[in-house]
């Protein structure tokens, strides 16, 4: 059993990626403690299709739950990224990142330390585009909402709130 230990992430991650036979996960990671939790629930029509890839020095976390066709694309490199949710309306390390109801995702963070707090709904759409060290976004959409945060640089907080279309 000890020797499964190191495993217990991955393993993990394959008993959580499909509660449907139409979601797609792909989950590549390079390092060491890197951890992706993923739990994908496609609709009767929708396909859900998730892309987290982790590399360079390691302790990453990616935390995603998607459900009603919606995508996310998610790429961490450096050392020490999270992406994550909300919990009772605040930023929350410790939450999945949520993207419902056919909405698009695609983060890519490089640098040190740099974290995304995500919640989407409705069919809306984000990219998060975040290089240097420290920065913060913490993006929450509805109703087909289309949001672009780029931060490059040290400590950059950037917190967008979009409610209707």
């Amino acid at each position: 059993m000890r020797h499964l230990l190191p495993l217990l992430p991955l393993l993990l991650v394959l008993l959580a990626v499909s509660a449907s036979a139409q979601s797609v996960a792909t989950v590549e990671q390079v390092g060491s403690q890197n951890l992706a939790v993923l739990a994908q629930s496609a609709s009767a029509g929708g396909l859900n299709d998730a892309r987290i890839v982790q590399v360079g020095a390691g302790r990453h976390v990616a935390r995603l739950d998607q459900r009603g066709g919606s995508t996310a694309s998610v790429e961490q490199d450096g050392e020490g990224h999270r992406l994550a949710g909300f919990a009772g309306g605040a930023p929350d390390p410790a939450a999945a990142a949520r993207s419902f109801d056919g909405s698009g995702l695609v983060l890519r963070q490089g640098g040190v330390g740099n974290q995304a707090f995500v919640e989407q709904h409705g069919g809306a759409f984000a990219e998060v585009l975040q290089s240097g060290s420290g920065n913060v976004a913490a993006l929450r959409q509805s109703g087909g909402g289309l949001a672009r945060i780029a931060q490059t640089g040290v400590d950059n907080v950037a917190r967008v709130t979009q409610i209707g279309f």
